[in-house]
């Protein structure tokens, strides 16, 4: 907390104070695969202009592959540790947004200690509906513990909702046109108190609908340990086997700069 009283005597000597060590979030990587095996005669006729059926399926492998990223990121999956058929995986997001989390009747988040990998998921509470006073005392809430709210990441069914937002259609803000269009009546950028706030839609399939994030833009990064690569396995039949692997994860460099306001209806 700021100190007004923070003087010192002319002359003073050195007094060391206490510090408190630097809280330490701790997370792991998860390996994400996928399986592609074709027979031999289904890679060999020709379809719809495709070269290679292989190739083909391949290409869709690989963009799953990254939709599951992006669904694990922001999932409530507790971090798992690798024991011997166990594979690793990360933790989501929302067990990270506990430093202003606002919940539901009976929701929780639970506390992270330093160290100490988040291993107990959310406990959600009862449903309401998302309303501009929600939202904004939650900024508010954010703000005071810290935070410098940037983006927000939301399904599209809650977009719609903060689409709504009364007066919204006379709100104005000057941006630069080259990078983004603020169309009346849909919220591309709120115009909060202490700045705009970019607003993100995520499918449905990659994060729940009851939760929506507030991120300062800069404590949560991508972080992989071996990009996603095609091996080719051999061939044990009349077919063509390959997979992509790929071991990455999300790091959260600072739990002040995520928000998480949850157990929206």
């Amino acid at each position: 907390a700021a100190n007004k009283d923070n003087s010192m005597p002319e002359g003073d000597d050195f007094t060391a104070e206490a510090i408190t060590p630097t809280f330490v979030l701790r997370q792991h990587v998860q390996t994400f695969r996928g399986d592609v095996p074709t027979s031999g005669i289904a890679n060999h006729i020709g379809k719809y202009g495709r070269g290679s059926e292989q190739d083909y399926l391949m290409e869709k492998k690989a963009i799953e592959i990254r939709t599951h990223v992006e669904a694990a990121a922001l999932s409530v999956n507790p971090a798992v540790a690798a024991s011997g058929s166990t594979a690793h995986k990360m933790a989501g997001l929302e067990l990270y947004a506990t430093s202003s989390a606002q919940h539901g009747a009976g929701g929780s988040t639970a506390a992270l200690t330093s160290g100490n990998l988040p291993t107990v998921a959310p406990t959600d509470g009862t449903q309401r509906a998302l309303t501009q006073a929600i939202f904004t005392a939650g900024l508010r809430a954010g703000w005071e513990n810290g935070l410098r709210p940037k983006t927000c990441f939301l399904t599209m069914s809650q977009k719609a909702v903060v689409d709504g937002f009364a007066g919204i259609a006379t709100k104005q803000i000057n941006v630069d046109t080259a990078k983004m269009v603020v169309t009346p009546g849909v919220v591309n950028i709120y115009d909060w108190e202490t700045g705009p706030i970019a607003f993100v839609a995520v499918l449905a399939d990659r994060m729940r609908s009851r939760t929506l994030f507030v991120t300062d833009g800069k404590s949560i990064k991508r972080r992989t340990l071996r990009p996603i690569s095609r091996k080719k396995i051999a061939a044990t039949g009349d077919s063509e086997k390959e997979m992509f692997v790929t071991d990455t994860s999300i790091q959260v460099t600072n739990r002040i700069g995520v928000l998480k306001i949850a157990d929206l209806s």
